[in-house]
């Protein structure tokens, strides 16, 4: 919905809502991220306890074949008709537009392909920098849930 006013129209909701304006250079973009930011943080919503130890937080599972589940998924979207989906959206924003998927080129699956394991290496790499996450790099599911529930003490 945000995306849908000006710049002039943001500044008026940020004073109306009476949310602070950063003491930056301003764009629509920035205005827009500070009234989500700004959403959230005044969100009541409480989160249930969760006994965990101190020391870690979750479970990363890098299977080793996600490479290859890639591959798949892409092509069962495919299948499914993302390029219909794709097609039919009106006017789509500058972000709709750089994301994995929207460009319609001769090589469509495998620029899907290659943006996503992208994307996913970078994700291992940032989870495998994080302490608090125990890594597993296995595809035996039962080993990933006995460690989860190993980790929440059940």
């Amino acid at each position: 919905e945000l995306e849908l006013l000006n710049y002039d129209q943001l500044i008026k909701f940020h004073e109306l809502n009476e949310i602070p304006i950063p003491d930056i250079e301003l764009n629509k973009r920035r205005l827009m991220r500070n009234i989500e930011s700004f959403m959230l943080k005044e969100s009541k919503y409480v989160f249930p306890e969760v006994n965990l130890p101190k020391d870690k937080v979750g479970i990363f599972w890098n299977h080793p074949n996600y490479k290859n589940n890639i591959e798949i998924r892409t092509k069962k979207m495919i299948d499914n008709g993302l390029i219909e989906e794709i097609n039919k959206i009106n006017n789509p924003s500058k972000t709709v537009l750089q994301a994995i998927g929207m460009n319609l080129s001769d090589n469509f699956e495998e620029n899907i392909n290659i943006k996503t394991k992208r994307l996913a290496k970078k994700q291992i790499t940032w989870f495998k920098k994080e302490s608090k996450l125990h890594m597993i790099e296995s595809d035996d599911e039962d080993l990933v849930y006995n460690s989860m529930m190993e980790i929440i003490n059940v």
